[in-house]
């Protein structure tokens, strides 16, 4: 990002005090509403020239176009300017904070009443004027909403929340009926000889082959299931046939365990796809996409519906995409549930791994995550010689003790490990009420 151009030194009165540049009022305006200094270098450099027209005429787009503003900021700038409760920018910029939030909690759209009900909490009017708008921003030409029944449930989708999901939607459909180039002759030979030669099961072989046939291919399973085994066998399938493979994960810590585990050299899918920090964009799209046979996503149910969005558009329909995942595991943290949708869409060729494989049969960790999967409750107990245990604790002082006790000496006494490096605590957050 190019830095702006320095102003100019003040000159210096005889008592060597810098004289103070008269700011505009609109910028006396955001100090009084207590925006850091920064917020508002940024504003004014978004904004130019026009920074005060721009804020005056349209106070809650400081939300959209200045990355770190908070509704609760733009509604004070706004507030000060003389926009009452009840006035309709104010009103639809809270319907969008609160559709926000429910992006940032994996929703693509929430119901209708839940909106109205929480947004006229935020904006302390009545449900009538909320839900108004909600309504008029659907209705409206060039409104930005969506209202859908479902069944007996009214949602609110935002506008570009459901031409997203169409664009998915259309390209997957796309890509189950192009047919792709062949990338070996004779796959269903080839596919037996790397299986053959890799020791794969019955399973991880259907993998393979579905990759050399079809243009999307789902691989999930459990913990231990072989996925990175699978995942071996196609990076040394790829470079003996001299196929042009991609791999990449959501997150650097899932891209640096797949080159590491499976052999595949991997990135974050936003250093593949060339994300541009200064403008929000990638530079990998329609217009220049990627050069590739093969795309290998792991950790795929991770993935939001917006980051899924954009590597679709930048995989051209001729190159195959490979997602593996649990879909088991938790959703992305973004808006959509992609890998679970695909699956129950039905248009990839899917491929389940059951067999286990990771550590000893008698793992209590992996047999547990399994119980777990088909709806079983494992057996809890506080075996020591077990890695997978379950303490109880009276009082919270007394849990948070006997976690410092495992972390600080009974684990690394018992597997020998490094108590900064090796053992990891997570513990959940409430937030709200």
């Amino acid at each position: 990002m190019a830095r702006p151009n320095p102003q100019p030194r003040p000159k210096k009165s005889s008592s060597l005090r810098p004289t103070a540049a008269p700011a505009s009022d609109v910028v006396a305006l955001l100090r009084t509403a207590e925006l850091p200094a920064t917020r508002i270098q940024q504003i004014r450099r978004r904004y130019g020239d026009n920074v005060e027209q721009a804020v005056r005429s349209h106070p809650y787009r400081l939300v959209q176009d200045v990355a770190g503003i908070s509704f609760a900021q733009a509604d004070s700038v706004a507030r000060r300017l003389g926009r009452g409760k009840g006035d309709r920018e104010r009103v639809r910029a809270g319907i969008r904070e609160i559709l926000t939030r429910g992006f940032r909690a994996g929703h693509t759209c929430l119901p209708l009443r839940n909106v109205v009900k929480r947004a006229a909490q935020l904006l302390q009017v009545s449900w009538a004027v909320v839900e108004e708008q909600c309504l008029r921003s659907a209705l409206e030409l060039g409104g930005n909403l969506v209202v859908d029944q479902r069944g007996s449930e009214t949602l609110l989708v935002p506008l570009d929340m459901r031409r997203r999901e169409e664009r998915v939607a259309l390209n997957l459909t796309d890509r189950a009926r192009v047919p792709v180039p062949p990338l070996v002759k004779e796959a269903e030979t080839v596919a037996q000889e790397i299986a053959s030669r890799r020791g794969l099961n019955a399973e991880q072989s259907q993998a393979i082959e579905a990759v050399l046939s079809s243009a999307l291919t789902v691989v999930t399973g459990g913990p231990g299931t072989g996925k990175s085994y699978f995942c071996q066998a196609l990076a040394e399938l790829a470079s003996q046939q001299q196929i042009a493979i991609l791999a990449a994960a959501p997150t650097g810590r899932a891209a640096q365990r797949l080159t590491e585990v499976a052999g595949l050299p991997a990135a974050t899918l936003h250093r593949v796809l060339e994300y541009q920090p200064s403008t929000g964009t990638f530079l990998r799209n329609a217009d220049f996409p990627l050069a590739t046979s093969i795309l290998v996503i792991d950790e795929a149910s991770m993935i939001d519906l917006i980051l899924f969005d954009h590597v679709l558009q930048a995989l051209p329909l001729t190159a195959r995409l490979v997602l593996i995942g649990d879909v088991d595991q938790l959703p992305s943290v973004g808006p959509g549930q992609v890998l679970a949708d695909i699956i129950t869409a039905g248009v990839a060729r899917t491929v389940r791994l059951t067999q286990l494989y990771r550590r000893s049969e008698t793992s209590r960790i992996t047999l547990s995550a399994h119980q777990i999967r088909a709806g079983q409750m494992p057996p809890l107990t506080d075996d020591p010689h077990s890695d997978f245990r379950f303490i109880e604790a009276a009082e919270p002082a007394q849990a948070l003790a006997r976690v410092v006790e495992l972390v600080a000496h009974e684990i690394p006494a018992t597997l020998g490990v490094d108590p900064f490096t090796d053992i990891q605590v997570l513990a959940p957050l409430n937030i709200g009420p």
